[in-house]
């Protein structure tokens, strides 16, 4: 939802509950949206990924050029040739 323009893409729970359980069957996704956050929303510089995690790369490039840069770092031999 947008709203007052705004994305709200996530769930507050709290209010979700508190909605259900209130007896009201007519509320809807809008009732209990909650606000999107900056790192959440399409085009942010955290492309997604909340700055509180750390984001790890289990394949590929990524990983080589990080498992690499920690040999280095130890004082091994970086080509995988230990």
């Amino acid at each position: 939802y947008r709203r007052d323009g705004v994305w709200h893409t996530w769930i507050d729970y709290d209010k979700f509950h508190q909605l259900a359980t209130s007896g009201n069957t007519t509320f809807t996704g809008f009732d209990y949206c909650a606000p999107t956050p900056s790192w959440a929303v399409y085009g942010s510089a955290e492309a997604g990924f909340s700055p509180l995690e750390k984001r790890v790369f289990s394949k590929g490039k990524q990983k080589r050029l990080l498992r690499d840069k920690a040999r280095t770092e130890q004082g091994e031999n970086a080509n995988g040739a230990d």
